[in-house]
């Protein structure tokens, strides 16, 4: 989620400015940090969110399954061994209803995707929501593509309780996204190659994305209050196996969380995985605090 292109036009939804960025995705005018670029990125962990061994940190366990820490992440990736590559991805959710209170800059995504997990390209869609309007009191939830590090592309508008469908499928050197509202009959996808991507993981993803001003500062967003996300028909096939549930291959439960000094404040909690091995939800604690970050 870095760096924000050329301003190009600008439009209005429902009295909310939408601007959008010269071949780029959503965008929001407004508040105190000015113009914002909405960018999805890969997971960040490391250096911004203390290992769990570090002094002051806890890790969480999803049932007894250690949980990865992140500060703009949560939910579940998967990984393959080195043999396979994955070729598909895909997940169904509800889209949840956000809670605006008059704050400007709250974001949430929520998105299936290929790639992004410690490493830096991600293929991905979903949709987004975030407080619009004069005093970003309006919820505002729109559809979105990306093929990160290009910037994200918003194809349609959803409402909060819609039936979202998304996936990412590989075939013959191409990507194709398709992202889906099936209770209003919207629908895009979007073909693309991308000889860097390296296909070694899957992801069913709930974040913060990360808003640039027009003077280039940047900063993972406050989270506005979703209750719950809870996707569905989650799977992932490979180029050596059939699509199966998240359960089929190692995976990972990402909580977010805020840091603060040698501790963090848990902003998302992600659930271990049904019986199905194909729904789980994340649920919202907090908001958190804008997280400035280099670029």
């Amino acid at each position: 989620m870095a760096g924000i292109g050329r301003w190009a036009t600008a439009f209005v939804v429902g009295g909310i400015v939408v601007a959008g960025l010269a071949g780029a995705g959503p965008a929001v005018a407004g508040g105190s940090a000015g113009r914002v670029a909405v960018k999805v990125a890969p997971v960040r962990v490391g250096p911004m969110v203390p290992a769990p061994s570090d002094p002051g940190i806890t890790a969480g366990t999803a049932d007894t399954q250690p949980v990865v820490l992140s500060a703009n992440w949560s939910g579940y990736a998967a990984t393959t061994t080195s043999a396979a590559k994955f070729d598909s991805v895909q997940g169904d959710f509800v889209q949840p209803a956000v809670v605006c209170n008059g704050v400007s800059a709250r974001f949430v995504a929520v998105w299936t995707g290929l790639d992004g997990y410690r490493d830096q390209t991600v293929e991905q869609d979903g949709t987004f929501a975030t407080c619009g309007g004069a005093g970003h009191e309006t919820p505002v939830y729109f559809a979105w593509y990306e093929m990160y590090p290009s910037n994200s592309v918003n194809v349609f508008p959803v409402s909060a309780g819609d039936d979202i469908q998304t996936g990412v499928s590989y075939a013959d050197g191409m990507f194709t996204l398709t992202v889906a509202d099936t209770t209003t009959d919207q629908s895009k996808s979007y073909t693309a190659a991308c000889r860097s991507c390296r296909r070694t993981s899957a992801e069913w993803i709930v974040e913060r994305p990360e808003l640039c001003t027009s003077k280039g500062k940047c900063f993972l967003s406050t989270l506005p209050d979703f209750t719950s996300a809870s996707p569905t028909a989650d799977t992932a096939g490979t180029d050596v196996s059939a699509p199966g549930p998240v359960s089929a291959f190692t995976n990972i439960p990402i909580d977010m969380v805020q840091p603060k000094g040698q501790s963090v404040s848990l902003l998302t909690q992600t659930g271990v995985l049904d019986p199905t091995g194909e729904i789980f939800t994340t649920t919202w604690e907090r908001t958190g605090r804008r997280l400035p970050l280099s670029g």
